[in-house]
């Protein structure tokens, strides 16, 4: 047998968020979201940045949101 490490990218909590945001799409989209959710969450790790709170902030930036 082939042994396979596996890495948990997302919390319960991210994943209960991101199923609520994947509900909205089907198919083929909802697969191509998931996958570059995935992504983009294993690359922020990977440079100790939090994926969640880089999104906030690109989002509030997007909608012109001020600190």
């Amino acid at each position: 047998p082939i042994s396979v490490a596996v890495t948990t990218v997302f919390s319960d909590t991210e994943r209960l968020a991101l199923g609520g945001f994947l509900a909205g799409y089907g198919g083929q989209t909802r697969d191509a979201y998931s996958s570059d959710l995935r992504q983009y969450a294993t690359w922020c790790t990977s440079h100790g940045l939090s994926w969640v709170l880089l999104v906030v902030v690109v989002a509030a930036l997007a909608v012109g949101v001020v600190w």
